[in-house]
C-alpha cells in the first residue's frame, strides 16, 4: 500500500474528512492524535529507524532491534503496513520469505528520525541523568524553578 492512505481510523485533520486547515492535535477530535499514538510507540520507532537502512526480512528484524517478541513485531509490521508506512513483499521462495521496507510515505519521516538522532547525540547524557531522578528509584524527581 502507497501514499497516504491511513487505517485505524485516520482521518484527515479535523476528523471530518476534510483536509481545510492545519491539524489540532491539542483538539480530540483530530485525527492526527491517531498517527501520534501509532507512532509514539517505542517498537514502531525502532521499526521505523531499522528500516530506513534498506529492506529487512523478518528474522534479521528480530536480531537487530534488541528486546522485541515475534509476536509483538508481526503486529506492529501489520500495523505499519496498514497503515502505509511499510511494505511487505513477498520473495516467492520456498520456504517462503517476506521482506519489509519502508514506502514512500515511510520514508518521508526519515528527516524526523535524523532530527532525533541529533537530539540523542546532542542530549542523552543530560537526559540520562533526568531519568535516574525520576522517581522510580524512589528518589525524588528534578523540577525547574520558576
Amino acid at each position: 500500500m502507497q501514499g497516504g492512505n491511513f487505517q485505524d481510523g485516520i482521518m484527515p485533520h479535523g476528523g471530518k474528512g476534510n483536509a481545510l486547515g492545519p491539524p489540532e492535535p491539542l483538539s480530540e477530535t483530530c485525527s492526527s492524535r491517531r498517527f501520534i499514538e501509532l507512532i509514539g510507540n517505542k517498537w514502531v520507532l525502532l521499526i521505523l529507524i531499522a528500516l530506513r537502512h534498506g529492506p529487512r526480512r523478518n528474522g534479521a528484524l528480530k536480531r537487530e532491534i534488541e528486546g522485541i517478541s515475534q509476536k509483538v513485531l508481526t503486529q506492529v509490521l501489520r500495523r505499519l503496513e496498514a497503515n502505509g508506512l511499510v511494505q511487505r513483499r513477498d520473495l516467492e521462495t520456498s520456504p517462503p520469505h517476506v521482506e519489509y521496507s519502508l514506502t514512500e510515505l515511510g520514508r518521508s519521516l526519515e528527516s524526523v528520525m535524523h532530527r532525533l538522532d541529533d537530539w540523542f547525540a546532542d542530549h542523552l547524557l543530560s537526559f540520562s541523568a533526568g531519568l535516574e531522578n525520576d522517581g522510580s528509584s524512589g528518589a525524588k524527581p528534578v523540577t525547574r524553578q520558576g
